[in-house]
This record gives C-alpha cells, sequence and structure tokens, in this order.
C-alpha cells in the first residue's frame, strides 16, 4: 500500500514515463537539427572578405557613364555580393556590379616591346637591346547584365603589381555560369 500510496503522492500515474522520455526525446531531436544544417554549412567556405585595391584604371563599358579613368588612383572593390569601382578627377567615376549579375570574366596581357625606341637610339645595337625590354599590360572584362535583363561588359586595366590578386578574388566571387568557366 505504500507504494500506491508513494506513487499518488509524486503524482506519478502509470505511463507517464513514457510521455517524459517522449518529451526528452523531441527535445533532444530539436536540439540535434539545428546542428546538423550548421554542420551541412560548414562544409561550404565561407564568402571571401571584401579586398580593395588601388591602381586600376577604367575604361569604359558601365551604362550611363562616359569617359575613362586613366589615373592609377582608383580604387577597385570586391566583394561576394558585388564590384565597386571608385573614381577619382574632376568628375570621379563610381559604379557598382552585383556579382550575381557577371556572367563571365575574360582576363588579357597584351605584350609591348620597345623596339620602336630601341631603332631610334642606336641602330642595330639600340634594336636589340629594345627588343628586350618589354612590359605587358593587364586588362579585365566583365560581361554582366543590365537589371533590365540586357548584356553589358565593363573594361578595367590592372597594374602589375595587383593584377593576379584581383584576376584570384574576382574568380572567387564570380558564379559558374552554363556559358563557360570564368577565364
Amino acid at each position: 500500500m505504500t507504494t500506491s500510496h508513494s506513487q499518488s503522492a509524486s503524482g506519478a500515474t502509470p505511463g507517464s514515463g513514457r510521455v517524459l522520455a517522449l518529451m526528452v526525446l523531441g527535445a533532444v531531436l530539436l536540439q540535434m537539427m539545428p546542428l546538423a544544417s550548421s554542420r551541412q554549412e560548414a562544409g561550404k567556405p565561407p564568402p571571401p572578405a571584401p579586398r580593395t585595391w588601388s591602381n586600376v584604371m577604367y575604361l569604359g563599358g558601365v551604362a550611363g557613364i562616359r569617359g575613362k579613368s586613366l589615373d592609377w588612383k582608383n580604387r577597385l572593390t570586391v566583394s561576394a555580393s558585388a564590384i565597386r569601382f571608385e573614381g577619382t578627377g574632376k568628375q570621379p567615376i563610381r559604379f557598382e556590379i552585383s556579382t550575381a549579375s557577371i556572367r563571365a570574366m575574360d582576363y588579357s596581357g597584351h605584350k609591348r616591346g620597345n623596339a620602336d625606341n630601341g631603332n631610334f637610339i642606336g641602330g642595330l645595337a639600340g634594336g636589340l637591346i629594345g627588343s628586350s625590354i618589354k612590359s605587358t599590360d593587364h586588362y579585365v572584362l566583365l560581361e554582366y547584365l543590365l537589371p533590365d535583363g540586357s548584356p553589358s561588359a565593363v573594361l578595367l586595366r590592372l597594374h602589375k603589381d595587383n593584377q593576379e590578386e584581383i584576376i584570384a578574388a574576382l574568380r572567387a566571387v564570380i558564379p559558374a555560369t552554363e556559358a563557360g568557366p570564368a577565364r
């Protein structure tokens, strides 16, 4: 009799242990669900942090912007959501392109020699010396869609000191397209 008296005193009824076990199991499952989804997101690399460079020229292409920014003192910021250009000068050029709208990227390095200058300086010997002096101009073309769906493109000239970093940052944030990988 004391056993039935102690059960009623504690408020426990037959089967209440099962209810308690189900409640504990449910609480454990609820705690595990966010943990499982955070593990899936942990497998995905985080988006790269925004980076900014100077020594970039804007050569044209953005809708609604006239002119070029042929000064190296401009700033280019590459982030996971946008590519921003901030020019300097009397009429500074500024624009932003959503990375989601970019459809292709093309990089080219154009080598040019100074053989013409060498020929002028000293005939054949100057031509040989001048032809060995070369520099490379680095260009990146970004093709993207305007908000109305029409295609557009922007051409940038990159400095030799930062072109590799900028190209790597652009490749990291530009989404892969069906037309092919970003080059």
